[in-house]
């Protein structure tokens, strides 16, 4: 362990996120991802995040932002709310990712239409540069280890003129704690999730696994 500012800090472990793994995929990635939007929503994880969201595209002269590793669209969907209560301006969120959720995408674009967009094909921010104005990924840096997320920020830094990065929990002994404590309410909250259906579950059995060659 190392000590910064009077704290000791573990070093870094690259775990696992079960929405990574390419054998997790429809009705039940979409749970398990319904179920993190149920938990951060209520604990409340963006509720300010639009402030300096905005402040950061505002001073960056851009109305439009490349979110990455979008999931299901949570925090974005989160942040929109909250700055529309409290009249804040906020630029046009573009959402991606590398298993991109076409269907809530496309509920989010019809919902906020004048401030989300979407890529409806896979986006590698590791493999491929970032040829857009901004770009941000919320919650999701975790995922990348040290090799892959410096290739990120090398893409970010080469054809983009800012990134925004917000990660919900600091590297710290109580955190892998706190995140066990969520396992109970995450596997709960999933059956509250209005996409699941039968139809979705027999369409996933049929259909092909993807290659555990991918990577987020």
């Amino acid at each position: 362990m190392r000590r910064l500012t009077g704290v000791w800090i573990p070093p870094r472990i690259q775990g696992f996120e079960f929405c990574d793994q390419p054998w997790l995929g429809g009705v039940w990635r979409e749970a398990y991802l319904d179920g993190l939007r149920f938990l951060f929503n209520l604990g409340g994880v963006y509720r300010s995040m639009h402030i300096p969201f905005a402040r950061w595209a505002a001073a960056a002269g851009h109305a439009r932002v490349l979110d990455l590793a979008s999931g299901n669209g949570g925090p974005t969907e989160t942040m929109l709310a909250n700055a529309q209560a409290n009249g804040i301006v906020m630029p046009t969120i573009v959402l991606s990712d590398f298993y991109p959720d076409r269907e809530t995408f496309e509920r989010l674009k019809q919902a906020h239409s004048d401030q989300i967009d979407y890529i409806a094909e896979k986006v590698d921010a590791v493999s491929n540069p970032l040829h857009t104005e901004l770009v941000s990924i919320c919650s999701a840096f975790h995922h990348f280890p040290p090799d892959l997320a410096r290739k990120l920020l090398a893409n970010a830094g080469e054809g983009s003129d800012g990134i925004f990065i917000m990660e919900v929990f600091s590297r710290y002994l109580l955190t892998p704690f706190q995140s066990l404590m969520n396992l109970i309410p995450l596997m709960i909250s999933c059956f509250s999730a209005n996409r699941v259906s039968l139809r979705k579950a027999r369409h996933y059995r049929a259909r092909p696994h993807r290659s555990p060659d991918d990577h987020l």
